[in-house]
Formats: C-alpha cells, structure tokens, sequence
C-alpha cells in the first residue's frame, strides 16, 4: 500500500526468505528470494525493529508496547520479554548466543540471552560497562570499543540515539550507527 511506510529492517534468515516491518500498517511482511509476498500478519502496536531466529520465530521490537515480542511464522504471539522504550533494530549471533536491541530512547544497546532472551546488559547510556561474556559457557571478555568512529572523534563512552545495529562475529565486533 502507498500509505505504508516500511522500515529498512530486511534481515535475510540464511535460508530463502526475508522480512521487514511496516510501521504504519502495523504488520510484519514475509517474502521469498525473488521478492515476492508470501505472508503478512498484523500485529498489535508498532513493529519497528526484526529478526529471525534459526527455529524460525521472528522477534519484533514494538515500540508502542515498549517490548520485544517473539511470532511465530504463522503470525502467532508467542511471549513477549524485554523492557525497550524504542527498538529501532536488532542483530542476532547465534555464534555467541546473544541478541543485541539499539534502544534509540534509551540510548543504549540492550543484551539478551538468545535462548532464554533474558536480559544481560546494556552498554552505550551513560554505563561504564565495557567487558561482557560472550556465552554462558565461555567466561572469556570481549571489549566494547566505544569510541571507534568515522568523520569525528567521540567525546565520550555513551551512544546518542542509536539506530542501526550489525555483528561482525568473526572479529567479535558489534557496530552500531549512532
């Protein structure tokens, strides 16, 4: 529809579909490889954020309801969990178990557990958190490199309504645009 205006959240599943959100419309958007519509459900609220676990559950960040809330394929409510005043995207590491919510309201990254999707941490809003296990298994830290930056030079260890969110797992690098 010409009214709707659809977020940028594409997230490619590995497999042969994608999905973005419509924020207007209030709806998530299935499609194939070749683009073409295959589902669309409503939902309750404003998607904004999205992602697709390997099982197939799609997380939206709804921000109206000021959570994340897990679908199944057929458009279902399953549970909800989280505590974000405006998810505007997300990125999923299965490698390490984790799933990362830029918080725009909250300038902050929130961390969830992929399994159980309990909240770990959050880095970005004024916290002076910088080291965080990469899984429940493996005690070993990973840096937050707040400050790293492209055009200028960061004044401080705090992220200012932060908007888009990407892994590079193999360099266990979270970026974030800012």
């Amino acid at each position: 529809p010409s009214q709707s205006s659809y977020t940028y959240s594409g997230i490619n599943t590995g497999s042969t579909s994608f999905a973005v959100t419509d924020i207007s419309g209030n709806q998530v958007r299935l499609y194939n490889k070749e683009g073409l519509l295959t589902k669309a459900f409503s939902i309750t609220g404003k998607p904004m954020a999205i992602g697709i676990k390997t099982n197939g559950e799609i997380l939206v960040g709804n921000i109206e309801k000021h959570r994340m809330e897990v679908y199944s394929i057929d458009g279902k409510l399953l549970r909800t969990f989280g505590s974000i005043k405006f998810a505007s995207s997300l990125a999923i590491s299965n490698q390490y178990e984790r799933i990362f919510v830029s918080d725009s309201a909250d300038n902050s990254i929130k961390v969830y557990n992929l399994t159980t999707e309990s909240f770990l941490f959050k880095f970005g809003s004024g916290t002076t958190t910088t080291v965080a296990p990469l899984t429940n298994s493996n005690p070993s830290l990973v840096t937050a490199k707040m400050g790293l930056s492209f055009g200028s030079t960061p004044t401080s260890n705090t992220l200012k309504s932060p908007s888009g969110i990407a892994l590079n797992e193999k360099k266990q690098w979270v970026i974030v645009g800012d």
